[in-house]
């Protein structure tokens, strides 16, 4: 298959491709929401909508858009998923998880689907699964960030659509520091009240 300069581009900032830092600057805008999935006993998962710039999706839906109909058909973006998002795995899918003295190696994601919206931007989501247990995490705060140490993919948070999930059992509050020019999402749970 042919790939665009553009997808090129993608490709090699997702397989970690590391400029000299004098050249070091961004080559893909993401714009990230987040929703926290609760159990009644575990944090399961961590549902990510990551919505590309207009650059990227133009080369995007040219690569893999192959009947032209504005819309990715299932085998269409799973072609996509494994040519162009897969090479994010390098990466830790560029997410970063901790909590206590924990740090979350993501071996997988699922559930991965790509649209294109009606402004023509690609919307990719799917599931990281954490499936931490809840006690562990009630006395800690869990943080989630997304980085590119390459710097060639910039996150900025949707920060009106990072959520938690609630259940009859717990609740889950999200805030917001800033840390080394990183945004992080903190997230506390607490048991409800029975």
């Amino acid at each position: 298959m042919k790939l665009s300069v553009t997808c090129l581009t993608v490709m090699v900032s997702l397989i970690g491709g590391s400029p000299q830092p004098a050249e070091a600057h961004p080559h893909l805008f993401i714009d990230v929401s987040a929703k926290f999935m609760l159990t009644d006993s575990t944090l399961d998962c961590v549902n990510v909508f990551w919505e590309l710039d207009e650059m990227t999706s133009a080369g995007l839906i040219e690569e893999f858009d192959a009947n032209r109909n504005n819309r990715f058909e299932k085998q269409e973006y799973t072609i996509l998923e494994n040519e162009a998002f897969s090479y994010a795995a390098g990466s830790n899918f560029f997410t970063v998880v901790t909590w206590g003295k924990n740090l979350l190696r993501i071996n997988e994601t699922r559930h991965f689907v790509a649209i294109i919206l009606p402004d023509k931007k690609i919307r990719y989501s799917f599931s990281i699964p954490l499936n931490i247990r809840l006690p562990e995490l009630e006395q800690e705060k869990l943080v989630l960030f997304f980085n590119d140490p390459s710097m060639f993919v910039a996150f900025d948070l949707n920060k009106k659509m990072i959520q938690s999930a609630e259940n009859s059992r717990w609740t889950g509050t999200v805030t917001f520091e800033k840390e080394n020019y990183s945004d992080l999402i903190l997230l506390r749970v607490q048991r409800k009240p029975q």
